[in-house]
């Protein structure tokens, strides 16, 4: 289930339903999910959660309607392609970007993703083998977890550069 808070500090039920596992697309408490792994809100208040189990991303609107926006509902697959044609593995994390693509990580096929406001899935990257998507740099570069490593990644050109945290600073090397 997804709740909300209030700035008053109130809980609500946004969408699905605790212990209660599914696909169903629906309004408030009809909707199900199986595995919420990752969300990010666009720019017009949408939210997008990772439905990880079924393979899918799903959006849910600030009234609580929930719908796939892309993936086949319980097909675990490895397929760009618009909206319910494309195919994850297992989509584990996510971020959004300043113009609403969002960045995924789908582990199951060792791949990043990107995911255009129209719902264009393509791979960006198959050389990274993620295993989760820590977040969005300021340069636009995404900060990746691999398997015993950390990358940024350039959504642009899929080029990848190791680097190090050490304190307050970030290390770059090339």
């Amino acid at each position: 289930a997804i709740k909300k808070v209030s700035p008053s500090g109130e809980i609500s039920l946004l969408a699905g339903q605790a212990r209660e596992q599914g696909c169903v697309d629906g309004t408030g408490a009809a909707a199900r999910f199986n595995y919420l792994n990752g969300m990010v809100v666009d720019s017009s208040g949408n939210l997008f959660v990772i439905d990880g189990n079924n393979c899918i991303v799903r959006k849910v609107t600030a009234a609580g309607g929930v719908s796939t926006w892309v993936g086949q509902a319980g097909t675990s697959g490895n397929a760009d392609g618009t909206g319910t044609a494309a195919q994850f593995g297992f989509p584990s994390s996510l971020v959004i970007d300043a113009t609403d693509n969002l960045y995924l990580a789908d582990s199951g096929n060792g791949v990043v993703r990107k995911v255009t406001p129209a719902g264009v899935v393509s791979t960006i990257s198959s050389s990274v083998r993620p295993s989760s998507i820590l977040g969005l740099l300021p340069s636009g570069d995404l900060l990746v977890e691999a398997v015993n490593d950390l990358l940024t990644l350039s959504p642009a050109d899929g080029e990848t550069s190791p680097f190090a945290l050490t304190g307050d600073r970030i290390l770059w090397r090339s």
